[in-house]
């Protein structure tokens, strides 16, 4: 990959990558190139520029092989409790949420004290989110 990125300079999505005509950027170029995308395949980005266009800079893989591609680039940051972008609670929080629950006070009871919805403190208590914090609470058959 020896040539520069080419930038999509339509319109963009909110991770950067771009939209024409109902698809995105990089697969609508790719399509014109190379024809169909083949079922169960993606068009990834050596590069790890969302909005580039460059066919030098595409290929295809499956998800593993995106998946793969994250991890070995150090590109798949924790998205783990407090570390996601779009959390409302702390780490401490969930500690002291699930002690409160082991009161017996109700997911409406604690939302009015943590300002967020009972649905979001039913999920924590089931461990569908904050699930590091969840095994702290429980154990798990070995």
């Amino acid at each position: 990959m020896n040539s520069p990125c080419v930038e999509f300079e339509g319109r963009r999505l909110t991770k950067g990558y771009g939209y024409i005509k109902g698809k995105l950027a990089h697969r609508d170029t790719w399509e014109k190139a190379n024809g169909p995308i083949p079922k169960g395949l993606l068009v990834l980005h050596s590069c790890d520029n969302p909005p580039c266009i460059n066919l030098e800079h595409l290929f295809l893989g499956t998800c593993q092989d995106n998946t793969d591609d994250k991890m070995r680039k150090g590109r798949n940051p924790s998205r783990i409790g407090s570390s996601n972008g779009r959390a409302l609670l702390t780490e401490d929080d969930a500690r002291d949420i699930h002690l409160l629950f082991m009161q017996g006070m109700t997911a409406p009871q604690i939302a009015e004290r943590y300002l967020v919805t009972a649905d979001t403190l039913r999920c924590l208590k089931s461990g569908f989110r904050w699930k590091h914090i969840h095994k702290e609470f429980h154990c798990e058959a070995d």
